[in-house]
């Protein structure tokens, strides 16, 4: 516990440098802020392993209105992700797929759609609707039959 505090300490600067910042801004560089995010997320290192986008993206969610979450199954198939790639490709991938979540913020404006339940800030309408897409369009997981 005290080296996860310890980590937290360690980009609170950075943090809040990005806190604030909406990936719904039409100004917002994607691929400027995936490079500014990845080291937070490295840094925090809550996993012991080499993929970290997913336990970096969500724990504990520092930037919830930057950063969605983001995961293997889903936005690993929504993105064509191998299984491999999060460990090996964690920041080509991960800047990839951030630039392509601004883009669609900036023209879908998920803040309209934040409420109660699974909606709860425009980063996760953005996380709950790459899903709904994958589950409407038969896109599985890679692995998944």
């Amino acid at each position: 516990m005290n080296q996860f505090h310890d980590r937290l300490l360690a980009v609170a600067g950075a943090v809040d440098e990005l806190d604030g910042l909406s990936i719904e801004d039409p100004g917002l560089d994607g691929s400027e802020v995936a490079q500014e995010v990845d080291p937070v997320m490295q840094q925090v290192g809550v996993v012991s392993n080499q993929s970290i986008i997913v336990a970096g993206t969500k724990t504990p969610h520092l930037l919830p209105d930057l950063v969605p979450p983001m995961d293997r199954q889903w936005t690993g198939a929504f993105f064509g992700w191998w299984p491999i790639d999060p460990q090996n490709r964690h920041t080509a991938i991960f800047t990839e797929a951030y630039t392509a979540f601004v883009s669609i913020a900036t023209t879908a404006t998920p803040s309209r759609l934040v409420g109660d339940g699974w909606r709860t800030s425009a980063t996760k309408v953005l996380d709950n609707a790459v899903v709904a897409y994958c589950s409407l369009n038969g896109i599985k997981p890679r692995g998944q039959a």
